[in-house]
Parts: structure tokens; C-alpha cells; sequence
């Protein structure tokens, strides 16, 4: 199994692309100044780990860190300019159009890193059953961590950076992967054990699952509400002889929901807002004939009559 994984491609596209765009928008529609950064507000457990300040807050503070190259992002009514974006970084992931209302806009993040070790890599090694190998010795930072003291390596290349290597305890993808990536570095101690390292190679490309993000919303200052109707998110690693590359994009459509002014409740009326179990029952019997649980997000925009829905 193989995962890959990075907040900035998100955290850019959504803190500064869209963060600018509506922040635009609300100037030129509504004559007034949107406070900036938006304000996200999460429905699910991925909505939530990407907002966690161990996570978002030191993405944020580290974009002065890298270079225009290095992370980028856009924002457009037009899909095209997002999938041509997309494109010309060299990811297959494609946002579908949408009709040009001005009510949906795309946004795309890349980060985009290469790392090139201060040695060319000894090759004519093998590792896990006969898979193509090589040793590195110059300039590296061994560390233990954990409880069982497992052993890591840091690895410097020629760019200032360091890719750390430790071994991975189960299958971790998502923000479980940056989390365990985080803890290992956290509380490691030098070691002096090794001398020198024997590394694997390898080079792939994986679509990630992000459709978690989807239903991610915010209220602009002109009470406009924006949520996220599509995400994509794409990654790319490979690890060889003489450094190692790591690319991944993320891409969303962002739509402004019509806002309907309902009737206010009456005194006494109990607001059903809530997630909600409906259940069937009939007299003399002794459980529910059936049973339906349900959420906000999942509460009709549209009036329903069961007529219709029976035809």
C-alpha cells in the first residue's frame, strides 16, 4: 500500500485563493471590506483535522517559507483556467464546468518540492526481495523514537532541506500521515548507532480521496454563504540515486448558496435543527416498522410532496 499527502495545496488554495477572491467580490458587489482570513466552518472529521490549529496555523505560517515556484495557487470563475492550471503542472485531475452565473468559482493549489542529496547514491543494493536499492553515508542525522526506540534518518540535500525516513506502523493516509510524520520528529534523540543508510527507490502517482471536503463553507462579510461542491486532490513522489521529488495539487468548486428568508417559528414551536431519527410505528406492534436517520446537511433546499416523489 501507498499514500501521499500534504496540507499546503489545500490550505493555499482555500486561505489565500478563495480568501481573495471573495474578498474581491464582496468589494465590487456590496461597496464593503470582507475581513480576511475567511472563517471555515467544518461538518465532518476531515473538515475538522484540516482545520485543527496543529495543523492549519503552521501551514499558514510557513508560506513565506517557500518559494513562488515552489507553491502557488488560483481562483477563477472559469474552470478552465483552473484545469488548465492544473495541466500545465502535469496532474490529470480536472474539475467538471459549471454554467458561468457567477455563483460557482474554482480554486487550485500545487506544492511543488525537489531535494538533491549532497552525494550521488552508491547503487547495486537490494532491499524487500531483490527491489532496487543504494546506500547514502555523507552529512546523515540519525534519531530513535517512539517507545521501542526505532531508529530514523535524516537525509540533507543540496536545497537546505531534510527528508526524514522512519519506519511506518500500519497504513496512514491523510492527515494521520502528516500527524505520525509530526510525532516521530517531535520528541526524537540523536543517535549514533549507524553509519550509514541503505535506501529503496521508487516512483508513483495516486489520486487521493478528499470528498470529505466537500460541504467545507463559510459567510463572506456580505452574507453570501460559500460551500464546497467538488474536491480533487492528486499527488506525485519519487525517491531515487540522487534526490527525491514531491509534487501534489489540490482543486475545488466553490458555490454561493441562494439564501431564502423562511417564516420565523411561532412562540412554543419546537425547531427540529438537528440531527434527527424518524421512525414508523404502528399500533400493537412491539418495534419501529422503519427507521431513518438523517442530518442537517442532508435536509431538502427544495419543498417535497410524497405524491411527487411516488409518480
Amino acid at each position: 500500500m501507498k499514500s501521499i499527502f500534504t496540507t499546503f495545496p489545500i490550505v493555499v488554495a482555500l486561505d489565500r485563493a478563495a480568501g481573495k477572491f471573495i474578498a474581491d467580490l464582496v468589494r465590487e458587489e456590496a461597496r464593503c471590506e470582507q475581513p480576511l482570513p475567511l472563517t471555515w466552518n467544518a461538518k465532518n472529521q476531515m473538515q475538522n483535522d484540516l482545520l485543527a490549529p496543529d495543523l492549519w496555523v503552521p501551514t499558514v505560517a510557513a508560506f513565506d517559507k517557500l518559494t513562488a515556484d515552489e507553491l502557488a495557487s488560483v481562483a477563477s470563475w472559469n474552470a478552465d483556467v483552473i484545469n488548465e492550471f492544473l495541466r500545465r503542472e502535469k496532474f490529470e485531475i480536472q474539475l467538471q464546468p459549471w454554467p458561468p452565473d457567477r455563483k460557482t468559482f474554482g480554486i487550485a493549489g500545487k506544492i511543488k518540492l525537489r531535494g538533491h542529496w549532497t552525494q550521488q547514491g552508491d547503487k547495486g543494493y537490494t532491499v524487500a526481495s531483490r527491489k532496487k536499492a543504494f546506500r547514502l553515508d555523507r552529512g546523515l542525522r540519525f534519531f530513535d523514537y517512539g517507545v521501542r526506540g526505532e531508529t530514523g534518518v535524516a537525509i540533507p540535500t543540496r536545497e537546505g532541506d531534510w527528508v526524514h525516513i522512519v519506519r511506518a506502523p500500519s497504513a496512514l493516509s491523510h492527515f494521520d500521515l502528516i500527524r505520525y510524520a509530526m510525532q516521530t520528529t517531535k520528541n526524537a534523540k540523536p543517535s549514533t548507532r549507524y553509519k550509514g543508510v541503505i535506501l529503496p527507490q521508487w516512483s508513483f502517482q495516486e489520486k487521493v480521496d478528499v470528498s470529505g471536503l466537500i460541504g467545507l463553507n463559510t459567510i463572506d462579510a456580505a452574507d453570501n454563504h460559500w460551500k464546497l461542491v467538488q474536491a480533487l486532490m492528486e499527488g506525485k513522489s519519487a525517491f531515487g540515486l540522487d534526490g527525491m521529488s514531491f509534487k501534489a495539487a489540490f482543486a475545488a468548486a466553490v458555490l454561493r448558496e441562494s439564501m431564502m428568508i423562511g417564516k420565523e417559528p411561532r412562540p412554543g414551536d419546537l425547531v427540529v435543527d438537528y440531527p434527527l431519527v424518524m421512525s414508523i410505528w404502528r399500533t400493537n406492534v412491539q418495534l419501529p416498522l422503519g427507521a431513518v436517520m438523517i442530518e442537517p446537511d442532508d435536509f431538502s433546499d427544495v419543498d417535497i410532496t410524497i405524491e411527487d416523489k411516488e409518480r
